[in-house]
């Protein structure tokens, strides 16, 4: 839904006044920063999870060694 909506408001805006143009202006800018942010915080996460598994993985080795 919140697609359709977003959608409908930017065409409409052609037609309509100034002022609600300023307003969808402001609807696109909001949901780009959204899909930025949330693809910016999936990538994130799984840069963080790739980059833990590498380490836990080696801190996880040397303490086998270790213990041998």
């Amino acid at each position: 839904p919140l697609n359709f909506e977003i959608g409908k408001g930017v065409s409409n805006s052609t037609t309509q006044t100034r002022g609600n143009w300023k307003f969808d202006e402001k609807i696109k800018v909001n949901w780009l920063q959204f899909v930025f942010f949330r693809y910016f915080t999936k990538q994130l996460e799984s840069f963080l999870w790739f980059g833990y598994l590498p380490i836990t993985q080696s801190i996880y080795t040397s303490t086998e060694e270790l213990i041998k």
